[in-house]
């Protein structure tokens, strides 16, 4: 369930980061008439948003983890 759910975090962060990018992109090509001319992307700053995004995904799955990892399969299957 943690790999999982860090997968899943990591998956999500990289779309933030994607769709992030692409309209700064797009927001610095329709103003470069306007001044705004320079774009800068802080790769570092990305990188390390990206490792968090995947720390919050882990620690978000320990409980959750704990509680199915108690529970007897039988019983968890017979009430679904």
């Amino acid at each position: 369930m943690r790999w999982e759910s860090a997968i899943i975090a990591v998956f999500g962060t990289l779309l933030g980061l994607v769709v992030g990018v692409s309209f700064g992109v797009a927001i610095v090509k329709a103003l470069g008439k306007n001044g705004l001319k320079v774009l800068t992307i802080p790769v570092s700053g990305l990188v390390v948003i990206t490792v968090l995004g995947a720390l919050a995904g882990i620690m978000a799955s320990v409980r959750p983890a704990w509680r199915a990892s108690k529970l007897n399969i039988l019983q968890a299957i017979a009430t679904d």
